[in-house]
């Protein structure tokens, strides 16, 4: 994915936001920390479809719509979506603790267990937030660790369910690339 990052820059500031840091990357977008000008911090999904063919585009900025009707305690929230200079940004709410798959991997490496009880949580959160979206009609296609995020308390919170059909541009790991409505 090609942008300068002026294009970026500019694109946000037109909206109030600022550019922490990247924070995921995949081929066709890329994820990005940004701020508001009161501090609140939200994930920016950027994703470049100036070269899209018409299909694609579409397809794109429907995910931004379908995203706006989710509205689940154990699903990211949507924020905004725009669209300016062949970039499609999607804003996401910042959950600050992370990957499922980097707290597993924490624990590993520290040699250390996850309580049951938590472990429990959060396959309980998980599948209330997948009836929630199946009851809408949206398929998770990939389902695994690292498109499960934590926030700051422990809350689980499930990443982007909601993306694409076979020929529409990828999401990276912060929202997964393949799921689809149906």
């Amino acid at each position: 994915m090609v942008y300068a990052r002026e294009d970026i820059s500019h694109v946000l500031a037109a909206r109030g936001w600022r550019e922490v840091r990247q924070i995921g990357e995949g081929s066709f977008a890329k994820a990005l920390l940004v701020e508001s000008g009161d501090g609140t911090q939200a994930v920016c999904k950027v994703m470049d479809i100036s070269e899209a063919n018409k299909k694609e585009a579409e397809a794109a900025l429907k995910e931004g719509r379908l995203l706006a009707s989710l509205q689940h305690p154990f699903v990211v929230r949507y924020r905004d979506s725009f669209c300016e200079a062949g970039l499609l940004c999607l804003i996401m709410d910042f959950c600050e603790g992370g990957e499922l798959a980097k707290q597993i991997r924490r624990a590993r490496r520290n040699q250390q267990r996850i309580p049951e009880e938590q472990i429990l949580r959060w396959f309980t959160q998980a599948m209330l937030s997948l009836k929630y979206v199946h009851d809408k009609h949206i398929l998770h296609r990939d389902l695994k660790p690292a498109n499960f995020f934590l926030t700051k308390t422990g809350p689980f919170t499930e990443g982007q369910l909601l993306g694409r059909g076979d020929a529409v541009p990828a999401m990276m790991q912060y929202f997964s690339p393949t799921s689809k409505h149906f």
